[in-house]
């Protein structure tokens, strides 16, 4: 498949070792990008055998293009968070959808994980210099929901969890209005425990 993409050193650093790492097949992997990356699933759910796919600054276009070294792992599960970078950079809503909505096809055919396609979360949009706004975070997601059930996925909004009332992410739960900090992770990890362990 060819994805127009330009891949960062991070990028390449991350993805040339995972094709160099040989994990067992059927773990849970987490795919996204640094929101995925910075957290320690492992060591929230020590149970199972879970893999880390995060890459931070990927984007729907990064997965699509490393998408075959998730399918090579036949998981058992995948969980999904991407888009936010996206948005960011301001690509299309429409793109956004689209792509998650093929990397959710590839997956179906290729592999018989369960999967589960998370909510984008919530940014400080006054903390953030890059104009993205909560408001298309929301309408993406509200797609999301609908592609998931499409492509028989699960839908899973950890957004409300970390909104405030104003539709920020809640102050509490960031230093940068972007990424998350252990307390909002604990939360986000909690809510999809069952998902996780059952």
């Amino acid at each position: 498949m060819s994805i127009k993409f330009e891949p960062d050193p991070h990028y390449i650093h991350r993805t040339t070792l995972f094709e160099n790492l040989t994990p067992e097949k059927g773990a849970i992997v987490f795919l996204g990008d640094s929101i995925t990356e910075m957290c320690e699933w492992q060591e929230f759910f020590p149970e199972v055998r879970v893999v880390n796919r995060g890459v931070s600054g990927d984007s729907t276009r990064g997965v699509l293009r490393r998408v075959d070294l998730i399918t090579a792992l036949q998981p058992s599960k995948v969980f999904i968070t991407i888009g936010v970078n996206d948005l960011q950079r301001h690509y299309h809503p429409g793109e956004v959808v689209r792509n998650i909505s093929e990397t959710l096809k590839i997956f179906k055919k290729e592999t018989e994980a369960r999967l589960y396609l998370q909510s984008i979360l919530p940014v400080m949009e006054y903390r953030l210099q890059t104009g993205i706004l909560n408001q298309t975070i929301d309408a993406v997601n509200h797609e999301l929901r609908q592609i998931a059930e499409d492509n028989g996925a699960v839908y899973i909004d950890n957004n409300i969890l970390l909104s405030d009332e104003t539709g920020n992410l809640a102050p509490g739960f960031s230093e940068d209005g972007l990424h998350i900090n252990g307390g909002a992770y604990k939360i986000w990890a909690d809510n999809i425990r069952n998902r996780v362990l059952e």
